[in-house]
């Protein structure tokens, strides 16, 4: 079993960010390319800047064997629900080693009093959906449409 370790992440960890986000996003948005085009790594590292320091957002870092591993962001709640942003993981990260994370954010927002917290998927994104679902979420059936690009 690999050593599991969840941190904060710091501004020193954006090159490891866009890394593994970079990856992430070549494996699991196939046939969604262009969500992986949206921002350049410019654009992407000030989107992880701002995260780490928006006091209403939260980044854990999940290390397995002393290599970063997955991450998260999300949102504190002012009141329900609580959301997680995103939740990005390389391929080594079993399913159980991706729960350690997510339950170690829905114990942080359980603590903050929050009794929902809901995620926003592509529809036809499955491989998320099952993700979710191990975790326990459920389909609420909403619908919201985003601009790309």
């Amino acid at each position: 079993m690999a050593a599991r370790m969840i941190r904060p992440a710091l501004p020193e960890d954006i090159d490891g960010l866009l890394k593994l986000s970079r990856a992430y996003c070549q494996q699991a948005y196939k046939g969604f390319d262009v969500l992986c085009k949206v921002q350049d790594d410019k654009a992407l590292a000030i989107t992880f800047t701002q995260l780490i320091a928006d006091p209403q957002v939260r980044l854990p870092l999940m290390y397995l064997n002393d290599q970063m591993a997955a991450f998260s962001a999300y949102r504190l709640p002012a009141a329900d629900p609580g959301e997680i942003l995103n939740l990005e993981y390389t391929p080594d990260a079993s399913l159980e080693d991706v729960r350690a994370l997510v339950d170690a954010i829905l114990r942080d927002m359980t603590s903050l009093g929050t009794d929902i917290v809901q995620v926003w998927l592509l529809r036809d994104n499955l491989r998320a959906r099952f993700y979710y679902q191990q975790f326990g979420f459920k389909p609420a059936g909403g619908v919201r449409q985003a601009v790309v690009g």
